[in-house]
């Protein structure tokens, strides 16, 4: 199939004429060889530079109204038929550093490396030899006139709409590399932007004094530099241990965290609003921070800074953070400041009680983003309703979807119960004995009981059925049936699904176990 897809694209672009190529664009060949080739360099970039966080700054080249447009329609060109790999996650669609992180949860060992300069080694030859050759194999005329439109001063731009996926394209082929060379060695490979991470499970490729094996990095840099980049020698990280390490700025172990800075930040200039006032406030912090302006002369609001914090703990924890929900009251509620990062929610919004009136079944059901309600088989049957445990009185009846009596689950869609979101879930969890675990449900259910939410250890495997179960420790009690299994972060690994009769049997009873996620995305 990727044959196919690949012969297709290359068909598509070779027969691109000039004539289609100023209708993709929408504006005149004429018009467009003046910018690409008359126009003066510096009429058509606006230049400038940024602090960065260590003190040095960064090149911005912003092209001007026409020539943005101008890359903006290359860059659609190039989107229609790109599909980088999975392990590129910089300048992708639904993917971010939140996703880049996650490939290396629970490693035994992180490097991570950075590429120098590296728009700045992607030149007008590279850029050109890339248009010119398969898949795309455009009119020479054609892919010299693109290149020419997307370099500035013989190379990518920072500032181009079109300089990231060029980017990608030109990386297309180390990124194979990389992932052949990694899966022959079993390490884990992904890139963003010019951030390089490789990690692994195991503790192989570490020396007796916990540092990497030198002949292996010396065989990363070396692919690195045959695909025609180097690593910039002051930005190899190494880093090892339960405590995890840091992958494009965020701290992976168990779970991912969040930079301390960011809460430390949130948490002065909170204090600083309420000692001060809004007004004070941004004024001391125009003064603390007017090195990050992109334009000095101009004056940052606080307020965005404030959103800005928040909406990142929102993208990496989720809005049933406790973090998250605190800092958000405080300067929504408490200071009343226009806050527009989505309102926080309890994840119990998303857990129901699931019982049947008619033969006593009882257990936890939950409602998962995109799927529907969840639960087990076992606490089914066609008298069961759901229900809030702030709201019992309410109780919404069921429309089943599908059940599976060998695997024990049930999806259906609750009646009336107008709930557009849910819990996500996590597709890339290892589950690997030690690992932490969110149990939460309602064991033994009585009216007015709050839940459980507790933390559990996975010790085991075992396969019934032809189905695997995922062993904890201790846990779960008859009613949590059904119930979501969480990773540190909030998403749904698993389904709890056997457990002790009551609580008092839970240290003599050794089947906890939960269904793992995988088995619901087979349904």
């Amino acid at each position: 199939m990727a044959k196919v897809r690949t012969l297709i694209w290359a068909f598509l672009y070779h027969m691109l004429t000039l004539d289609e190529f100023e209708e993709k664009i929408g504006i005149s060949i004429g018009k467009l060889n003046y910018i690409g080739y008359i126009l003066k360099e510096e009429d058509k970039y606006l230049n400038f530079e940024i602090s960065k966080r260590n003190g040095n700054s960064r090149q911005i080249n912003s092209p001007n109204s026409i020539l943005k447009h101008i890359q903006n329609r290359i860059k659609l060109i190039l989107e229609e038929n790109f599909h980088p790999y999975s392990v590129v996650h910089g300048f992708v669609n639904d993917k971010s550093i939140l996703s880049n992180a996650k490939k290396h949860l629970n490693a035994k060992w992180i490097l991570n490396l950075d590429i120098e300069n590296f728009f700045g080694t992607i030149n007008f030859g590279r850029v050109l030899g890339l248009f010119l050759s398969k898949p795309y194999k455009f009119d020479k005329k054609i892919a010299t006139l693109i290149a020419q439109l997307v370099t500035y001063q013989n190379v990518l731009p920072q500032g181009s709409p079109a300089s990231p996926i060029i980017s990608n394209l030109i990386c297309n082929k180390m990124d194979r590399d990389f992932i052949s060379f990694c899966k022959s060695k079993h390490l884990i490979y992904t890139r963003y932007a010019d951030d390089i991470t490789i990690s692994s499970q195991k503790r192989k490729y570490m020396n007796f004094d916990s540092t990497l094996d030198e002949d292996l990095l010396e065989d990363i840099k070396k692919l690195v530099n045959e695909n025609g980049f180097k690593i910039n020698s002051d930005k190899v990280s190494f880093s090892y241990g339960k405590d995890g390490g840091i992958v494009t700025g965020l701290r992976v172990n168990e779970k991912i965290n969040i930079p301390r800075k960011t809460i430390r930040s949130l948490r002065g200039l909170y204090h600083s609003i309420r000692s001060n006032g809004y007004q004070v406030a941004n004024e001391i912090y125009n003064r603390k921070y007017k090195n990050l302006n992109r334009l000095p002369k101009e004056n940052k609001e606080l307020i965005n800074h404030i959103n800005g914090h928040l909406n990142f703990i929102f993208m990496i924890k989720g809005q049933f953070d406790d973090v998250y929900s605190n800092y958000y009251n405080k300067f929504k509620t408490q200071l009343k400041l226009n806050i527009k990062s989505p309102i926080p929610k309890s994840v119990w919004d998303y857990i129901f009680i699931m019982e049947s009136e008619s033969t006593q079944k009882q257990g936890t059901a939950f409602k998962l983003n995109k799927f529907g309600i969840i639960s087990c088989e076992h606490v089914y049957d066609n008298y069961s309703k759901i229900f809030l445990k702030n709201n019992f009185s309410k109780k919404f009846d069921l429309e089943l979807i599908k059940k599976d009596e060998r695997i024990d689950l049930i999806k259906s869609r609750a009646l009336d119960l107008f709930i557009e979101d849910g819990l996500e879930i996590n597709l890339d969890f290892h589950y690997k004995i030690g690992s932490k675990l969110r149990l939460l449900g309602f064991p033994n259910y009585r009216i007015g009981d709050s839940g459980m939410d507790k933390l559990i250890t996975i010790v085991s495997k075992r396969t019934v059925s032809g189905v695997e179960r995922i062993l904890v420790d201790s846990g779960i009690v008859a009613g949590n049936s059904g119930g979501p299994i969480l990773d540190l972060n909030g998403a749904v690994v698993g389904i709890a699904v056997t457990g002790a009769e009551d609580h008092d049997k839970l240290d003599v009873t050794e089947n906890h176990s939960f269904i793992p996620i995988k088995y619901l995305l087979q349904f």
